[in-house]
């Protein structure tokens, strides 16, 4: 048989998810939703889940007119309402840039290039001088914040055709030709497909969760939200996670991250990840946390003396995992992804050669949506190399080797690691990603000037993971892989001018961070700070030790792997060190996931069978999935809505 996907049975098969009415939802949610997310992130920092309330409304109205929403419509709205309610694009370019300005204590640290205050060492290019008029007026729309605004949609343009090129190579290659799992983008097609076309007995499992998800949504996210926010309760939030690294450092385990979650989304997604591949991210992940980051402490401190002078006595979690990655792991985490690059594409070559001789066959047939090979390559090139003479305009001063550097590092780096991150998503459901690569770039090329560190050449692979897991979901829902590109063509523009528009409003309103917004007060002086910390340097020095032995640890794995099968999986286990970065949740969640996986494996299997438990796992995560936001979504609708008729700004 055949390993290629048959075109003809697509062409029978597949349909375009792009209707007026998938169209409609994707600009309402960006019209009409943004606004209540942005506020609920702005006052309290939860999210709400736009994506199911879209979706049932649409699906509501057409059963008004005696129709009913196909899975393709549904598939669009889930891929692209929660993206277009939510995101932050405008706010981080403009009000984040002006709390920087504006704030005092950006004037404690200084440029090191020109020994000037950061504020006063801003390029024109990135925020208005300081001092300018645009700082008195509270509104995205002004003269002065166009050039930034341009530049920084510009490169966010050329990383969306890097990402694009990406994704067409890797969803051929892993979706068509290696036709790998992606486990967690299996509850999305479940969704879109249960409310579509509401199979009797799935819709019955995804009922039952979606009810159980709804009560957890709102004993513990909603109400206490609601009496917070709207009764003036003095209860805290809820927290699903709890800390048991004090616990480990009174053992005698300095350094060490433990966390564990009570949320049972993150142990329901376990039944979807195979138990291999779980537990093979939660030893990697806790190798990191709990044995390496204590070891390196103690009886290797003397190849890392910042960290033993950064680490002190009851250091909480997160600053434990900044530290660490910047004193110990970051070095290691580089070598990580090319030794693991190394593995994976020479296990992909055969792929990559079949895929090479499709793409030139298909010569960018309508049907699929995909380029040929040239044209890939072509705006793969034109992208980060436009991206980087763009950087080299706006940074005449970089030297020729930071050129250099980062042209190897965006035009030949950034497609290893997306080959390897998406391979990852594929296999396990989660990505790689190298924290504070650019810095790392810096820091090595020596380069010391502000204007370097405020922007990068546009580095491919941050999106093409997701983009790629997207189109898996596409397949699984026979959605014609088109839809999904034209669904970004809608996105993109509704987003930025929702963006720029909303921003405006609740910047009027009152000042962003001010007590108007709570969670602004609590969480954007402290994101000020570290970002002032690395724009003036005020820290030591990244290390570079143990980037050897990251490169050499995946190949003596892979050749060991391949030659002594065991039951561990290698993109798992490095995906689960280099996951680490992510802070102390990911632990937690790998931990969650374990569980999960191990109760599927042994206990639902073994009553139910497998047939029931491959049959409707999907059903049962996404229904819970579903109640949970349904219900965050509902309270954060009734505290927008009560703020709303409240004129006071508290």
């Amino acid at each position: 048989m055949s390993n290629y996907i048959d075109v003809s049975e697509i062409t029978e098969k597949f349909k375009d998810g792009i209707t007026w009415r998938s169209a409609t939802a994707i600009v309402y949610s960006a019209i009409f939703l943004f606004p209540v997310t942005l506020y609920m992130s702005l006052v309290s920092g939860v999210g709400i889940s736009s994506v199911y309330i879209t979706i049932i409304l649409f699906s509501e109205l057409a059963a008004l007119f005696r129709t009913r929403l196909s899975k393709q419509e549904v598939y669009m709205m889930f891929m692209f309402v929660g993206w277009a309610s939510s995101s932050t694009f405008i706010l981080d370019t403009v009000v984040w840039r002006n709390y920087l300005m504006t704030n005092p204590l950006s004037f404690s640290f200084r440029d090191p290039g020109s020994g000037l205050p950061i504020p006063l060492a801003i390029p024109w290019w990135w925020a208005p001088p300081y001092g300018s008029n645009a700082y008195l007026q509270r509104t995205v729309l002004q003269w002065s914040w166009l050039v930034p605004l341009g530049i920084a949609m510009t490169f966010n343009l050329l990383i969306f055709a890097a990402d694009l090129s990406l994704t067409m190579l890797f969803a051929k290659i892993y979706i068509e030709e290696e036709k790998l799992s992606f486990p967690l983008q299996r509850p999305t097609a479940e969704i879109c497909i249960t409310l579509a076309e509401r199979s009797e007995d799935r819709v019955r499992i995804f009922t039952l969760f979606a009810f159980l998800g709804f009560l957890w949504g709102t004993i513990a996210y909603g109400l206490p939200n609601f009496s917070r926010y709207i009764i003036g309760s003095t209860a805290a939030s809820f927290n699903p996670f709890v800390d048991l690294s004090q616990n480990l450092e009174r053992l005698g385990l300095q350094a060490s991250i433990l966390m564990f979650t009570i949320e049972p989304l993150s142990y329901l997604s376990g039944l979807l990840i195979p138990l291999n591949i779980s537990a093979s991210l939660m030893i990697g992940d806790l190798l990191i946390a709990v044995v390496g980051n204590h070891l390196a402490l103690t009886y290797f401190c003397s190849f890392f003396p910042q960290w033993k002078l950064d680490w002190f006595p009851g250091m909480p979690s997160a600053l434990i995992a900044q530290k660490s990655v910047v004193d110990v792991w970051f070095g290691f985490f580089v070598g990580l992804t090319i030794g693991l690059s190394v593995v994976s594409l020479y296990n992909s070559r055969r792929a990559f050669v079949r895929t090479a001789n499709l793409l030139f066959k298909f010569r960018g047939a309508e049907l699929e949506g995909y380029l040929d090979l040239r044209w890939i390559v072509a705006i793969y090139l034109c992208s980060t190399l436009g991206g980087l003479a763009l950087f080299y305009v706006l940074v005449p001063s970089a030297p020729f080797t930071l050129i250099i550097l980062a042209a190897l590092i965006n035009v030949i780096g950034g497609f290893l690691l997306t080959a390897v991150s998406t391979r990852s998503v594929a296999e396990t459901g989660y990505g790689i990603s190298i924290p504070y690569l650019w810095y790392g770039i810096l820091l090595f090329s020596g380069y010391r000037y502000l204007d370097a560190w405020l922007i990068s050449p546009p580095m491919p692979g941050a999106m093409t993971p997701s983009f790629v897991a997207s189109l898996k979901v596409a397949y699984l829902t026979e959605t014609k892989p088109s839809s999904y590109f034209k669904g970004l063509l809608i996105l993109i523009p509704s987003t930025w001018l929702a963006g720029i528009f909303w921003v405006s409003v609740f910047w009027s309103l009152a000042p962003i961070p001010s007590s108007a917004y709570p969670n602004t007060t609590l969480s954007w002086p402290t994101a000020l700070v570290s970002n002032l910390i690395w724009l003036s340097r005020s820290f030591g020095q990244i290390s570079f030790i143990l980037f050897g032995p990251g490169i050499i640890i995946p190949i003596i794995l892979g050749i060991l792997l391949s030659k002594f099968p065991l039951p561990i999986s290698l993109i798992g286990l490095v995906s689960g060190m280099a996951s680490y970065s992510g802070g102390p949740a990911v632990t937690a969640i790998f931990i969650a996931n374990f569980l999960g996986s191990l109760f599927a494996e042994k206990v639902i299997i073994r009553r139910m069978g497998k047939d029931w438990f491959y049959n409707y796992r999907a059903s049962l995560v996404a229904g819970f999935a579903a109640g949970e936001g349904t219900a965050v979504a509902i309270f954060a609708a009734a505290v927008v809505t009560a703020k709303a008729m409240w004129v006071l700004p508290f």
